[in-house]
């Protein structure tokens, strides 16, 4: 199918008209696989959701490494002062939250959180976040009080990565119901030291172009394929599968069409 050619829109698709144009060339198998990525944006319907889900992933697997190192995990809930206004909780999360993240350090050099605000329908902060330790409900009362946050907290066990998910993905929903949040505000936020996944070794089979427009990306493209080559253009999930599909190949002739 030409780059130029229409193909089947998929209902989890992410449609910003502003997506640039990718093109993964693998000299070795003779293929070319055309996409456009997903913008990532919360303000985008679908991209939302796929972050939703992101970012449960991260939380689960972040969750399971603490765990077989033997760290405690809880669950947290902090509350915004009661006379702050919508605006003014906004404000104070800016400050408090680093100030009380300092206190915790205090006490666990290695401390770690992986944090979601949520925004009630009254447009209140408040703040969720899975957290290294168990500092007892009533140390966070005392020093969430003490640095300009609410003193109605709560802290209870995490018992397990699924948990640690489901809690994540809850949250985020809920900050996906309609509530309007500042510019660049940060819908999910964690310490460098939570678990992060290691890097995907990057393949050396593959040269990637990118362009900005139809134009640009057959300008990119055109001069490098070959009669013989297979050139497929789809979706940004099934590129990903037909490229670790092509992977796999040992020759070009063992390339099956229907890839």
């Amino acid at each position: 199918m030409g780059l130029g050619q229409s193909y089947q829109i998929e209902a989890e698709e992410c449609q910003n008209p502003h997506r640039v144009y990718i093109a993964g060339i693998n000299r070795r198998v003779g293929v070319v696989v055309r996409f456009r990525p997903r913008c990532k944006q919360w303000s985008c319907p679908v991209c939302a959701q796929i972050n939703r889900r992101v970012w449960a992933h991260r939380a689960a697997y972040g969750a399971e490494v603490l765990e077989s190192q033997g760290a405690p995990l809880s669950f947290l809930t902090l509350t915004s002062h009661r006379k702050l206004s919508a605006e003014q909780t906004i404000w104070v999360l800016k400050r408090a939250w680093p100030t009380l993240y300092k206190r915790a350090k205090r006490l666990d050099g290695d401390f770690s959180y992986f944090l979601v605000p949520e925004r009630h329908k009254n447009g209140r902060v408040h703040l969720h976040a899975i957290v290294k330790g168990h500092f007892g409900t009533r140390w966070w009362k005392d020093n969430a009080a003490a640095t300009g946050l609410g003193y109605i907290c709560k802290e209870i066990e995490c018992d397990s990565p699924g948990a640690a998910s489901q809690y994540v993905s809850k949250y985020i929903g809920k900050q996906l119901d309609g509530q309007d949040w500042p510019a660049r505000f940060r819908r999910v936020r964690r310490t460098r030291n939570w678990p992060k996944e290691p890097p995907k070794e990057p393949s050396t089979d593959w040269e990637w172009r990118i362009a900005t427009s139809w134009r640009k990306a057959e300008e990119l493209i055109s001069p490098l394929l070959a009669p013989v080559w297979q050139s497929i253009w789809t979706t940004e999930r099934e590129a990903y599968a037909t490229i670790q599909a092509i992977e796999q190949v040992p020759w070009a002739g063992a390339l099956d069409k229907s890839i």
